[in-house]
């Protein structure tokens, strides 16, 4: 299984370490930007935003703190192959696939139909090359 790492949580409650799967997947902490201009437009002086987007190299966003946790459990069962559900443009199903191939996982994405948009065609063709089987 992967490296607890230094995470807050760890820091805080240390005996949670051994008692709750984790495997480090992301880079945190992701930077907080002041949106100065569009606070100017929208006439608010402290306008912040939490970059999740870059909490991963190959794929961010929030989902990767929350795979940390249940790829970290799917390891530490030795389990080889993870299952996961949603629409065609799923971001949760594209960074399950994305990560659990870098942990050695094998993905299934059960996937519904989704009207067809841009980021539906990405996240798909996106999920394709990272290997998973779609049902």
């Amino acid at each position: 299984m992967g490296k607890h790492g230094v995470i807050p949580l760890f820091n805080a409650y240390p005996l949670l370490r051994d008692k709750l799967p984790y495997v480090s997947l992301g880079q945190f902490p992701t930077p907080v930007e002041k949106l100065d201009r569009l606070g100017e437009n929208l006439s608010i002086d402290h306008l912040y935003i939490k970059r999740d987007d870059l909490s991963g190299k190959v794929y961010g966003g929030n989902k990767v703190r929350k795979l940390e946790f249940l790829l970290g459990r799917a390891l530490r069962a030795k389990v080889k192959e993870i299952l996961t559900f949603g629409f065609a443009g799923s971001n949760h199903c594209l960074a399950t696939a994305i990560y659990a191939q870098k942990v050695g996982l094998k993905s299934i994405s059960m996937l519904l139909p989704q009207p067809n948009a841009h980021y539906v065609r990405r996240n798909l063709l996106m999920s394709h090359y990272s290997g998973p089987n779609f049902t």
